[in-house]
């Protein structure tokens, strides 16, 4: 029999606050964040476009607790799980939702320099100077 692997690293950035919820009916703990990943593509006519990602990241219990004082802007290290879901919305509408549930998350050392970080995000404008810490993407 097969082995089977459901494993997701990310270092990204918060978009917004953390948003923490407390459910008093099963006593149970949720956050939930907003990550953005960067990578740049190098194009075929030699410019670099940016290639952004965002990624809802939820975490249950202990660990939304210690994750709800997150703060926008902040560089996040997480790891965790995907979870595909379906559900329907107010409307009657049927929805698909896919989300990283992290069993790990905490601010990474680039966080030092908070303000440079909100403006760049710590990364080089040219993917091939070495600071590019996302390395390149070329499509020839």
């Amino acid at each position: 029999m097969a082995a089977a692997l459901n494993e997701v690293n990310l270092l990204g950035n918060l978009g917004q606050d953390a948003e923490y919820r407390y459910f008093k009916a099963t006593d149970t703990h949720m956050t939930v964040l907003s990550i953005c990943t960067e990578d740049f593509i190098v194009l075929k006519n030699g410019k670099t476009k940016k290639d952004r990602d965002w990624h809802r990241v939820v975490l249950w219990g202990q660990n939304a607790i210690e994750a709800q004082h997150h703060k926008k802007g902040v560089q996040l290290y997480l790891s965790g799980k995907l979870k595909h879901s379906r559900y329907t919305n107010a409307q009657g509408v049927e929805q698909f939702r896919t989300e990283v549930v992290a069993h790990t998350c905490f601010e990474t050392d680039d966080n030092l320099d908070s303000d440079s970080q909100l403006e760049n995000n710590g990364f080089s404008e040219d993917p091939l100077k070495p600071n590019n810490k996302s390395g390149s993407i070329v499509y020839a």
